[in-house]
């Protein structure tokens, strides 16, 4: 293995750690909290979440609450023992839709539920990032590839939900590693895309 990928292994394998002793259900409220003061979420209509991983800053509540004013989707991984391409899709959810468990166990829509318009906010995961947005994630490149499918004209804004203590001095980079242009953690919003709306 290379040096950069050891790195983000022993990285990957800390951030797991620690997340097992931090309070993520007071985070994850504290954190949902400070989101919804941000303009950026305030004003979109269409917004690609997801629904949580054991120890990801968790979604549901906002994901389950009638709004007039927030549509959602939540993203579907293709199986390519089934035909699809094992790539990141994104359909529309609203509360009570039928959900499907994934390979990797996180609950994830129907391939029949409708592709939702463009985002115009994008809610991501992660293990750790760093000051400058970066993310680290599980080694798959999933979100990468697909925050890859827009230009840099057009890419909607994308906001990385994190605790605190997994924001890391810094992360080992490589050249397909994409950037969030938001970073909301219990303690602060940091924005990198220019200023906030």
């Amino acid at each position: 293995m290379a040096p950069k990928q050891d790195e983000k292994s022993r990285i990957r394998k800390y951030a797991k750690q620690q997340r097992q002793v931090l309070p993520l259900n007071t985070l994850s409220e504290e954190i949902l909290a400070r989101l919804q003061t941000s303009p950026a979420f305030q004003t979109a209509t269409w917004i690609y979440g997801y629904l949580p991983l054991p120890g990801e800053i968790d979604l549901t509540p906002l994901i389950t609450t009638p709004s007039t004013s927030h549509r959602w989707a939540l993203p579907r991984l293709g199986r390519p023992d089934l035909g699809e391409l094992d790539e990141l899709h994104f359909h529309t959810y609203q509360h009570g839709d039928p959900l499907e468990k994934h390979r990797f166990g996180m609950p994830e829509p129907s391939p029949k539920a409708p592709y939702p318009p463009r985002p115009d906010l994008i809610l991501l995961p992660g293990l750790a990032y760093d000051p400058q947005g970066y993310r680290l994630g599980y080694g798959k490149g999933y979100y990468d590839r697909f925050l890859g499918t827009f230009t840099s004209q057009n890419r909607p804004l994308c906001v990385g939900l994190i605790p605190e203590a997994l924001i890391l001095p810094s992360l080992p980079i490589d050249p397909w590693d994409r950037p969030v242009d938001v970073l909301v953690s219990e303690a602060r919003i940091l924005w990198f895309k220019n200023t906030p709306p």
